[in-house]
């Protein structure tokens, strides 16, 4: 695989490089992470949502420390954001202690361009499975473990402090 095929990584980088941008977007068909911080009275909280920090009410009873995914809607009359469909993060994408490999732009793409990437994955997986703590870590690394053998390629990308899930199939 030639270096001109990875062009999809270097589209990720300029959508990472926007994100930075001192301009808050929010995509309205995509979740947004979010983080919530304190709990200031019953169903009033502190959330971070992205870099920004904002009080919401929430009928939905949200544990202080836990991450969600949400989607996030912008009333213009009212000038304000509401947060529907709340979901736990799921714990594979959570830090140092992700399930999934983490690699850089610059190591996917020594992976990908690899003899083998394939056989490199499949290790990394078999690696995180020798150390998993749970039935559900061991199962999830099995079916990724499998999705390998169908080219599906999981992993986290790494980039500006920043982890983005990264899932593609291999033609």
């Amino acid at each position: 695989m030639m270096l001109g095929n990875l062009s999809p990584l270097a589209k990720i980088e300029n959508i990472l490089a926007k994100i930075n941008s001192s301009t808050i977007k929010f995509d309205k068909l995509l979740p947004v992470n979010i983080d919530v911080k304190e709990k200031l009275e019953p169903k009033m909280y502190l959330l971070q949502v992205g870099k920004k920090e904002m009080t919401t009410k929430s009928m939905v009873d949200l544990q202080v420390g836990k991450q969600y995914w949400g989607m996030m809607k912008e009333d213009t009359k009212l000038k304000s954001l509401s947060l529907s469909q709340l979901m736990e993060k799921p714990h594979l994408l959570h830090g140092k202690k992700a399930l999934l490999p983490q690699l850089s732009l610059q190591k996917a793409a020594e992976l990908l361009t690899s003899e083998n990437p394939k056989e490199t994955m499949k290790f990394a997986l078999l690696d995180k499975m020798a150390h998993a703590t749970s039935k559900q870590e061991f199962m999830t690394l099995s079916n990724m473990l499998q999705a390998i053998n169908e080219n599906v390629f999981t992993m986290l990308l790494a980039h500006d402090n920043k982890e983005t899930l990264f899932q593609f199939k291999k033609r």
